[in-house]
């Protein structure tokens, strides 16, 4: 065999042993484990190794019901264990007790025994967000530990424009739903804030903005709805689809939107094109 050929293989294998070697030294990944047990006399019991809280938050709000909204996705992976009697004190023990939460109630048709709709994490130890204030409760008292906003009851301007410029689009398009509720707003602002909203990056954003105008008037949205149908994110299609079902230019616009590349937009098309016959 020619000098340079077994040099080569000589190096190779030199390569290969300690590639094999850092390979074994290297720690391994370990997928995060979260177990959630409901209680026989209420309550909860959960157990976390290693999963963000944003899975922790998810597993939280599939398993008891509850949409939560918040912005955990790219945190630290956390690990811990908690008994607690009621969800709001086992988010307490997952996001500490200096964590900013709303609790949104929903009307006599929620059924859930909470009474709550959903839940919005605003801010939290975890989340380092500290442009958010402390929740405002509908008694006039702050909190920034938990805060219960009845069906019924006006968010407070400084809440809903603290909401509005949080980093996650998730939470601004809660604000965006919460609008019609602030105290002393009147149609025009809605629309400002509507027609605002409309650039934001996020599409649920967007997607709000676009319905919410159209419930101020619905002819008027007609323009801004075609543009709509343009946008790249299907949840804005969605919403405009929603926006055009009062409008008499709408059957048009349904059998158009049959061509989308979105199957969700082309089955809501559809079931709205059939109705409007």
């Amino acid at each position: 065999m020619p000098r340079f050929l077994t040099v080569l293989f000589s190096l190779l294998w030199v390569m290969t042993i300690l590639k094999a070697g850092a390979s074994s030294d290297a720690p391994s990944s370990v997928a995060g484990h979260i177990d959630l047990e409901n209680l026989a006399g209420g309550g909860f019991h959960l157990k976390v190794d290693q999963a963000t809280t944003g899975d922790v938050l998810d597993r939280l709000s599939s398993q008891v019901g509850i949409p939560i909204v918040h912005g955990h996705e790219r945190e630290e992976p956390i690990t811990l264990a908690c008994s607690s009697v009621s969800i709001k004190d086992l988010l307490k023990c997952v996001l500490g007790s200096n964590a900013n939460l709303l609790y949104i109630a929903g009307d006599s048709s929620i059924k859930h025994p909470s009474g709550f709709e959903r839940i919005v994490v605003l801010s939290s130890p975890q989340s380092h967000d500290a442009r958010m204030p402390p929740v405002i409760a509908p008694d006039g008292v702050a909190s920034t530990e938990k805060a219960l906003l009845p069906a019924s009851a006006r968010p407070s301007r400084d809440l809903i424009m603290a909401m509005l410029q949080h980093q996650d689009g998730a939470i601004r398009a809660e604000a965006i739903a919460l609008l019609p509720r602030v105290e002393g707003i009147d149609r025009d602002r809605l629309r400002t804030a509507y027609e605002s909203a409309l650039q934001d990056p996020a599409g649920d954003v967007r997607a709000g903005a676009l319905l919410g105008l159209s419930t101020l008037d619905a002819s008027s949205t007609v323009p801004l709805v075609a543009s709509a149908a343009m946008d790249p994110d299907p949840s804005v299609r969605l919403a405009a689809i929603d926006a055009m079902a009062a409008s008499p230019q709408n059957r048009g616009f349904f059998i158009e939107a049959l061509k989308d590349r979105d199957e969700s937009v082309r089955v809501l098309a559809g079931l709205r094109l059939e109705s409007s016959n």
